[in-house]
């Protein structure tokens, strides 16, 4: 068994090579099989291939040579689709290994069912959520919980994985097609226990591609493999996209990760100021939430310049200090109206916006209305008197009513909550 011999190989060399050419290199070595006193073994970058080419070949070959007997080698090959777990001694490597781990991440309302379920899945692959299809905006924290999957589940031993983007898939099966090699990748894919594909949303309108990942997406879901799918968008927004692909993709479990609140907006700047041992005052740590609110890469970003600013001219950090550095990154929003939101509602509900304005009472027009009336109140400057004038000259109470109603049943109904918070998002992107 090329396992057995492998694991006496790597005994061998414990003792002949540095940990950190053990960690970093030799132990991302995958052995496949054995052939006439020759050992074929799979790296997963070409980097790894240089590496052991140039330093380790020969004393990896002595020792084999040792275990099968004179002329015996190390063949070496590239698969971009295998993620070795790999073990770094050195302080700065471990650092930024757990930057991406689940402790790391910070929980708040907007991103809980999707931190819940990714830790479900590195506890249980292939058993609970099968696929887990995680979507939300940019640098919300999506790439963060598919790395915090995949770093948990490759400690254990023997378990295939493979983490890339589907633009790395569409070419290594466009470099398969080209060889004659279709035949090799498909058994690679097909035999993993782990796929996660980020930014899977690049397969939109590729028709061959989404032939090939639709085959294996089957195989391997038929075979119990854990899939996770990273987006953009859920799979039903995403357009060009087959529907057999998308009816897949939602067989699982879809959850979005939403734009960071106020109180988990905080708590990440908290974190972050601690792990750079930077003092964050609540007074700024208060201010910089308030400006910047779309994700939380911007927010990290916003704190790396207040810290650097601050060792650079070694000046203590206070709300007018944090105003003037960050004004060149700050977006200035502009002031949204009512009619905005009347507009967005509508288009949403597929209504007109004389629908929202207008008396009517009806059933299909009351719950728009309500989230319109919400919405202007959350995402206007407009007071209650105003708002109430736009909808056709109604009183302020019947606004005040409408917000109350939907916050009551945002809380009662999380997919209500999404719903009016893709709203929200959609109104302070216009």
């Amino acid at each position: 068994m090329p396992q057995v011999l492998w694991q006496q190989t790597l005994s061998q060399l414990k003792g002949r090579l540095s940990a950190t050419e053990l960690g970093c290199w030799v132990q991302a070595i995958h052995p496949v099989e054995i052939r006439e006193r020759r050992l074929y073994g799979e790296v997963p970058s070409v980097m790894h291939l240089e590496q052991i080419r140039n330093r380790l070949q020969g004393e990896i070959a002595g020792v084999l040579e040792e275990l099968l007997g004179s002329g015996a080698e190390l063949v070496l090959s590239v698969n971009r689709l295998r993620v070795q777990p790999v073990v770094d001694p050195r302080p700065a490597a471990a650092e930024a290994t757990s930057r991406y781990g689940f402790e790391s991440f910070v929980i708040g309302e907007s991103n809980s069912l999707a931190h819940a379920s990714a830790r479900e899945v590195a506890n249980h692959p292939g058993v609970t959520y099968n696929p887990l299809f995680l979507y939300g905006g940019v640098g919300l924290g999506k790439t963060h919980l598919a790395t915090a999957i995949a770093q948990s589940l490759a400690k254990r031993p023997r378990l295939r994985i493979a983490m890339l983007s589907a633009e790395a898939f569409a070419n290594d099966l466009i470099r398969a097609l080209l060889t004659g090699a279709i035949d090799a990748f498909r058994v690679r894919v097909r035999q993993l226990d782990v796929l996660i594909v980020d930014d899977i949303q690049f397969l939109a309108g590729k028709e061959r591609m989404q032939e090939e990942f639709f085959h294996t997406f089957n195989a391997l879901h038929a075979a119990g493999k854990q899939i996770v799918l990273v987006s953009d968008q859920a799979p039903r927004s995403i357009s060009n996209l087959e529907e057999r692909l998308q009816s897949r993709f939602e067989s699982g479990l879809t959850t979005e990760i939403r734009i960071p609140e106020a109180p988990l907006r905080l708590a990440i700047l908290a974190s972050k100021a601690k792990g750079l041992g930077f003092d964050l005052s609540l007074e700024v740590a208060q201010w910089v939430a308030s400006r910047v609110v779309s994700s939380v890469r911007e927010l990290e970003g916003a704190l790396h310049r207040l810290v650097a600013a601050c060792r650079c001219s070694r000046r203590s950090l206070d709300v007018g200090f944090a105003r003037e550095v960050l004004r060149p990154i700050l977006r200035t929003p502009p002031a949204r109206t009512v009619e905005q939101v009347q507009r967005i509602v509508a288009e949403r509900f597929q209504l007109r916006v004389e629908d929202l304005v207008h008396r009517a009472r009806t059933t299909r027009i009351r719950l728009p209305r309500q989230v319109a009336m919400y919405l202007a109140r959350k995402g206007t400057k407009a007071t209650y008197e105003e708002i109430a004038a736009g909808f056709g000259g109604r009183d302020h109470s019947t606004i005040m009513h409408a917000v109350k109603c939907v916050e009551a049943r945002r809380h009662e109904e999380p997919e209500f909550a999404v719903l009016v918070d893709q709203l929200a998002e959609k109104l302070a992107s216009a």
